[in-house]
């Protein structure tokens, strides 16, 4: 009963305005991001610090449960959930994978989180202003040395508990900014094709590693 209580009173924080556990922003995010299907548009950073590389591209994602569609520069990636396609503009190939495997950042950006809620470790939220608006931001540790990432912080509005930034920092010095320009996480009337459209592409050439 204590427990429950206590679940309660944390559900209710966001009402009073009292500053929320990091775990519960997280929970709250989720919440947000798995309920229906979503579509967001963001702007995607690459830095490499050592190597002083700095790229931005611009995508688009589509997503529902583990299927997603991401358009990312010349990468055009689908996964109904089974396999994963991935189609490069530049050289007109497609690349399919199993969906469980991962490349890089093509991929549901978000993914990551998604799926790590257990395996993180928490510093207290911060309360922040970020291109007028105001956000909380939470630092997330991997538990685990062999993570991929050595942390990662995701930046949420404060009514909306919806994404604004999210940044991935690795060991060697990487990082992928995640800029979020736009996010629709209510999108359950719409209809989205997750399976690649080989008819538009006759010509492309088709590597099969499944």
């Amino acid at each position: 009963m204590k427990k429950v209580i206590v679940w309660i009173c944390l559900l209710l924080m966001p009402v009073f305005g009292y500053t929320q556990a990091p775990r519960v922003i997280l929970q709250h995010f989720l919440k947000k991001m798995t309920t229906g299907p979503v579509e967001m548009s963001f702007k995607i950073t690459y830095e490499n610090v050592p190597k002083k590389i700095r790229n931005l591209q611009i995508g688009i994602l589509m997503y529902s449960d583990e299927q997603y569609h991401l358009q990312l520069g010349d990468l055009d990636v689908y996964c109904d959930g089974t396999s994963k396609w991935v189609y490069n503009e530049s050289t007109a190939e497609v690349t399919i994978f199993p969906a469980e495997e991962d490349v890089e950042m093509t991929d549901n950006p978000l993914k990551y989180v998604l799926n790590n809620e257990d395996n993180f470790r928490y510093r207290p939220a911060k309360h922040l202003v970020q291109n007028g608006k105001k956000v909380m931001s939470l630092d997330l540790i991997p538990k685990s040395r062999d993570a991929i990432y050595t942390m990662i912080n995701l930046r949420v509005e404060e009514k909306t508990f919806l994404p604004v930034q999210l940044t991935y920092k690795m060991k060697d010095g990487q990082r992928y900014i995640i800029d979020v320009d736009k996010v629709d996480a209510d999108v359950a009337v719409k209809s989205f094709s997750f399976s690649f459209p080989a008819h538009l592409y006759p010509d492309a050439t088709i590597n099969d590693l499944r």
